[in-house]
């Protein structure tokens, strides 16, 4: 990556007496259409469409062929100039369309569906805890639960008798 770029989404920055300045900052406007908030049609994908619409990206499969010859592993992304491409870096995520997954980038793979974390936690209460790790303790039901949640000791009178 050169200097006039920018260090994580590879934006080309402009330069002092730069002709063409629209371009670098039209070719910055298209990587942040592309990177930020990404979603994709496909994982993996090595042949482009035949008929892409203008917006739509591709993770590109391990053995691209075509337009896509050369970009293992990068986002392709359709513009009205044609392909444009950016490779990952460490910690990218993005939406798959298709597959309805999240995708993330790390150890230099493209991982779908894979979810990271050490617990789950609906509306404040613990789900799912690591592996190994104590199970929290459970805040006391409220007292018009506890009646109806304890087993009864004794027969309803008609039944007769102690349990």
């Amino acid at each position: 990556m050169s200097e006039l770029a920018t260090p994580r989404l590879a934006m080309p920055l402009l330069a002092a007496g730069q002709a063409g300045k629209e371009l670098a900052h039209n070719e910055a406007l298209f990587r942040l259409d592309m990177l930020v908030q990404p979603a994709v049609v496909g994982v993996g994908t090595d042949v482009p469409p035949l008929a892409p619409t203008v917006g739509q990206c591709w993770i590109v499969g391990s053995s691209p062929s075509g337009a896509w010859a050369g970009q293992a592993g990068a986002i392709a992304c359709w513009t009205a100039g044609g392909w444009r491409f950016a490779m990952p870096v460490e910690g990218y995520a993005v939406w798959c369309i298709s597959s309805v997954k999240p995708v993330s980038y790390h150890g230099g793979l493209w991982h779908e569906g894979d979810v990271f974390g050490s617990r789950v936690v609906i509306d404040g209460t613990p789900v799912l805890r690591a592996r190994g790790a104590p199970m929290p303790r459970r805040a006391p039901a409220p007292p018009w639960m506890r009646w109806h949640a304890r087993p009864s000791r004794r027969s309803s009178p008609k039944c007769g008798g102690m349990d």
